[in-house]
């Protein structure tokens, strides 16, 4: 995931072995080899980072108590970016090995809402629907082509998909959402592992599933 604050955060208690967690009691947590953005059906975005943990010293255990302590100072400073009661900003969902055996350490930060997320990284995110996209001034003319024959989304074909979730975001990271994807822009590509590629560049990537 991210950078400013979440990869330049973590990465710096990565590599100082320092870090937290705490797990939520509903667990959304899936394999990950890389840097990767989940959707939930929720509408919470868990953001995994994963980042090399090779040197004999490392100790993930003081990994996980210093993300926490990041974590919870962050939620004290934030809370009102999270209007439900009860919520907090951000959960961390595992602090933990990767499973597929590499020296690496995954990081999962469960974001309430995208504007969590976006406060937290320092990067550009947004999750709602089309039209919720377009009011908030996202041109989407021309800028995502058919997953299904490739055809152009504009004009009134974007007032026919107004109902269906967009994921707009600046990240180079993998994707992954809980519908059917049916639009990219050209800098998306979709895996046979059901992700969205999102990491040719650092430019704004769209995303339109149901």
């Amino acid at each position: 995931m991210g950078k400013k604050k979440a990869i330049g955060l973590v990465m710096m208690l990565l590599l100082s072995t320092l870090l937290f967690a705490g797990c939520s009691k509903e667990s959304v947590y899936v394999p990950v080899t890389e840097n990767t953005i989940e959707v939930t059906e929720e509408g919470r975005l868990i953001g995994y980072i994963v980042e090399p943990f090779e040197k004999e010293y490392y100790d993930i255990t003081e990994l996980e108590t210093m993300v926490r302590s990041e974590i919870d100072e962050y939620n004290s400073a934030k809370q009102e970016l999270v209007t439900e009661a009860g919520r907090v900003p951000i959960l961390v969902e595992k602090v933990m090995m990767a499973e597929d055996g590499s020296k690496k350490a995954v990081v999962a930060l469960n974001f309430q809402n995208a504007a969590v997320c976006a406060d937290y990284t320092g990067r550009e995110i947004f999750l709602g629907t089309v039209a919720e996209a377009k009011t908030a001034g996202y041109e989407l003319e021309n800028k995502l082509t058919a997953v299904k024959g490739g055809e152009a989304l504009a004009g009134e074909k974007i007032q026919k998909e107004e109902g269906k979730q967009i994921l707009i975001l600046e990240d180079a990271v993998s994707v992954r959402v809980t519908g059917k994807v049916q639009y990219l822009s050209a800098n998306a590509k979709q895996t046979a592992e059901g992700f969205v590629n999102c990491t040719a560049d650092e430019e704004l990537k769209y995303i339109i599933y149901k």
